[in-house]
């Protein structure tokens, strides 16, 4: 099995405990020619297949884990692969990721933002464009990630509940450069989104520095029902579609006291 392959497969078990069959399903390869790949996995020590606990009739599942060395093979093989597509394009870690690093661990694929469309292999690929999401990146040992502020401006316009939530939180951290964050969301016309996220946590310094924009801005990619709070917030710091207050305190609640 080629390296690509090998990673490619390795992430996939590391994105859950999955049984030998949702792993063929995945791959969308032959059965014969994933059971093998597993078989060299297990040999190699990256992975550990295990029989689970019978419920009910029939034969019990196998589930596939990966190993404390195959995660360890599996990093080192995703940083091959961020330093690669390095050198064609502006590349950080991907939302999933980056959230993480700055503690709010979302479960999931590792993904990889690029300033073009790139054979990102096993990321889920995020496009975006604007400089500003690479601009000022923190340079770790396992590559680069958004800085916290770009983050929240790419965040508040991602048209993902979740992210939008989730940046909301990141308005209080205590490592936030406020004119930084300032510059990179109206670089990025997403001003009136960050504002409206602010307001919603109390953030007092971002408000000090921020006052809504004539420009309609929209958050989500559809709309829904919302409370009365969340739409005269909304309608005070002109944004549409906005990401409930409920669901950005509950993020709150979760992740606010991490730091």
């Amino acid at each position: 099995m080629d390296r690509e392959r090998e990673i490619e497969l390795l992430a996939l078990v590391a994105s859950g405990t999955l049984p030998t069959g949702e792993v063929i399903r995945r791959t969308g390869r032959s059965p014969n020619t994933v059971i093998r790949y597993l078989r060299e996995l297990e040999a190699s020590g990256w992975i550990e297949r295990r029989t689970a606990s019978r419920f009910g009739r029939g034969r019990p599942p196998v589930v596939n884990l990966v190993s404390e060395a195959g995660l360890q093979h599996l990093r080192q093989g995703e940083l091959a692969v961020f330093r690669r597509l390095q050198r064609s394009a502006s590349v950080a870690w991907g939302p999933v990721r980056a959230f993480s690093f700055w503690g709010i661990p979302f479960f999931g694929w590792s993904d990889l933002f690029a300033d073009r469309v790139v054979l990102a292999k096993p990321f889920d690929l995020v496009v975006e464009r604007n400089a500003e999401l690479y601009a000022d990146a923190l340079d770790e040992p396992d590559g680069q990630y958004p800085c916290a502020e770009a983050l929240i401006a790419w965040a508040a316009k991602s048209g993902d509940p979740r992210f939008a939530a989730a940046a909301a939180v990141l308005l209080k951290h205590a490592r936030l450069e406020v004119t930084r964050l300032v510059r990179k969301s109206a670089r990025m016309r997403t001003g009136n989104r960050v504002g409206f996220l602010a307001a919603a946590v109390g953030a007092r310094p971002v408000l000090r520095a921020m006052e809504p924009k004539a420009r309609k801005e929209t958050m989500l990619r559809g709309s829904g029902p919302v409370d009365a709070a969340t739409a005269a917030l909304a309608e005070r710091w002109n944004v549409r579609n906005p990401v409930a207050l409920r669901a950005i305190a509950e993020m709150e609640e979760l992740y606010g006291r991490t730091r």
